[in-house]
């Protein structure tokens, strides 16, 4: 190759317009291709070769050429099992694991029922929490396009395929971060031609009939609040927070909230609306999606609204149990202190009320009161 290279100063970049080599020649690129084999591969064995197995072969000279930062591989590989641990659980969505590997049929409807909305919903926030985590994890903002993480990638991709995955998105976007977001949108979303995925979702508060479905909406708050028995069918108002997720074949629209109020007094200049906590709900997956708190501050509205058609004043009364007894452990007291903040911010102010003051289950209780008037 030296003397070659020598004779003939354009070695290895001569033009490939003249395709007849001589012997010199081809003797030449055939021995500089052997060299760059043998360099690539560490002068061990090659495909193909017996021994080794292939997989193992083109791992190592990955590992050798491509830069590796330290724990990446380990990252990676957890990630990997991670979103294949949460594919096996695909068939309660009404899916089967299967399904991520094969093109959806053509106008398939995404939700076939609030139960299985319900589980979708479930999976998709898992998924976007892995997704999170793996963002940060592997530093994908940094190294997606490496060869160790095209299987992530490739799995993130599959999920996108999903027309139910399509579909919650965007409710569900917010409990992502900032950058994973960003990232993920437009490494993956766009890339794949679904920018309707990242539109977002406006919400609507209505009153609602008792057992009422209206047809095309997908009453996904009150399925959960059915698994805590919470839906209080004999409450005087019951109220639903409604989205649009664009064009689903068959969903007109999916609530995303429910709440179930008792209007107390109804006479003379002030007019109470109580609420216990527990019957105001949102899907777990949809509280770091941010719909809690536009929900109460339109729950107050309506309140305020309806009280002020008759010519009164209105406040709303929201009732938060606190944990006492065997129920008094430290998560019960972390999630009691996570609602009276989450009322404090929305403008409630506090008030205690003991039992025998209208409270009816037992210790004390923490009430917010916040006058709309």
């Amino acid at each position: 190759m030296r003397q070659y290279a020598v004779a003939h100063p354009l070695f290895p970049q001569q033009t490939t317009g003249d395709q007849f080599y001589d012997e010199a020649q081809w003797e030449a690129y055939r021995r500089l291709g052997e060299h760059a084999i043998l360099a690539a591969f560490d002068g061990r064995a090659v495909p193909g070769d017996a021994g080794e197995p292939t997989g193992a072969i083109l791992a190592r000279v990955a590992t050798r050429w491509i830069e590796t930062p330290p724990d990446f591989a380990a990252a990676v590989a957890a990630a990997r099992r991670r979103a294949l641990d949460l594919e096996s659980t695909l068939r309660a969505t009404g899916y089967s694991p299967a399904t991520v590997y094969l093109p959806p049929p053509p106008g398939e409807a995404p939700i076939a029922s609030p139960d299985a909305a319900a589980a979708q919903v479930e999976w998709v926030a898992r998924a976007l929490e892995h997704i999170d985590a793996t963002f940060v994890a592997c530093q994908l903002a940094s190294r997606w396009s490496h060869p160790f993480a095209v299987d992530l990638i490739s799995a993130f991709r599959r999920w996108v395929t999903l027309p139910f995955f399509r579909a919650w998105y965007p409710l569900l976007r917010a409990t992502v971060s900032r950058a994973a977001t960003e990232w993920f949108e437009e490494r993956v979303v766009r890339t794949m031609g679904h920018e309707e995925m990242t539109m977002a979702a406006c919400l609507v508060v209505e009153r609602m009939e008792p057992d009422a479905t209206p047809d095309g909406d997908v009453l996904l708050a009150r399925t959960f609040a059915n698994r805590l028995g919470r839906a209080n069918a004999a409450a005087t108002i019951e109220l639903g927070g409604f989205v649009r997720l664009g064009a689903i074949p068959g969903v007109a629209r999916v609530q995303v909230a429910a709440a179930w109020v008792r209007q107390d007094v109804a006479t003379g200049p002030l007019w109470r609306w109580s609420l216990d906590s527990r019957d105001l709900v949102v899907p777990p997956p949809l509280w770091n999606a941010g719909f809690g708190t536009p929900f109460l501050r339109a729950l107050c509205d309506r309140a305020l609204a309806t009280a002020a058609e008759a010519g009164a004043t209105a406040e709303l009364v929201v009732t938060v149990a606190r944990p006492t007894g065997a129920g008094a452990d430290p998560a019960s007291r972390a999630n009691w202190a996570r609602e009276l903040r989450f009322y404090r911010e929305a403008g409630f102010v506090m008030q205690v009320m003991q039992v025998g003051q209208g409270v009816a289950a037992e210790g004390t209780q923490l009430v917010y009161r916040a006058p709309l008037a």
